[in-house]
C-alpha cells in the first residue's frame, strides 16, 4: 500500500472516529451541565476556558473564534450565575479580568469529575498497552494539527 494510500485511509478513519466520539463526549458534558447546574456546554467550555488562564472577552472570543460581542452576552448570563466575576484592572481601567468565583470552580470540578468517570467507563477494558498506544497516536495528531 502506497504512503498516499495510508494517509487517505487515516483520513478516513478520523472522519469516522472523532466526530462521534466528540460528539457523545459533549452530548455527556451537555446533559449534566443542563440537569445540575442549568448552563450550556459553551457556557461550561468558557468556565473551562476561564480556569485554564483566559483572563478577558478577548482571550475567550480567541479560543472559540467567536465574535466579542456574542461571548460578552455569555458572559454576562456567568456573571448573573454567580460563577465568574468581571473586574477592571488597577491600572489600566480599559482592561477587564474575568475570574471564576467559588461556585463556578465547584461546578467545573463536578462537570469535569463526572465526564472523567464517564469516559473511564468507556476506557475500562482496553489493555495497558492499548491506552498507551491510544496516548501515542493522540500525542501524534496533535503534533500533526496544532504545532506550526
Amino acid at each position: 500500500m502506497s504512503a498516499t494510500d495510508i494517509r487517505n485511509q487515516t483520513i478516513e478513519k478520523i472522519w469516522d472516529t472523532f466526530p462521534p466520539v466528540w460528539n457523545q463526549v459533549r452530548n455527556n458534558i451537555h446533559t449534566n451541565a443542563m440537569l445540575d447546574f442549568d448552563i450550556t456546554f459553551i457556557q461550561f467550555r468558557m468556565l473551562r476556558q476561564i480556569r485554564r488562564g483566559a483572563r478577558t472577552v478577548g482571550d475567550l472570543a480567541a479560543k472559540h473564534q467567536i465574535s466579542r460581542p456574542a461571548i460578552s452576552q455569555a458572559v454576562d448570563l456567568l456573571v448573573k450565575k454567580g460563577l465568574i466575576t468581571r473586574r477592571q484592572d488597577d491600572k489600566d481601567r480599559r482592561y477587564v479580568k474575568l475570574e471564576m468565583t467559588e461556585k463556578g470552580e465547584r461546578v467545573v470540578t463536578t462537570l469535569m469529575g463526572k465526564n472523567h468517570a464517564w469516559m473511564n467507563e468507556k476506557i475500562a477494558n482496553l489493555s495497558h498497552v492499548e491506552l498507551e498506544t491510544l496516548m501515542n497516536a493522540l500525542s501524534i495528531l496533535q503534533n500533526a494539527f496544532l504545532k506550526s
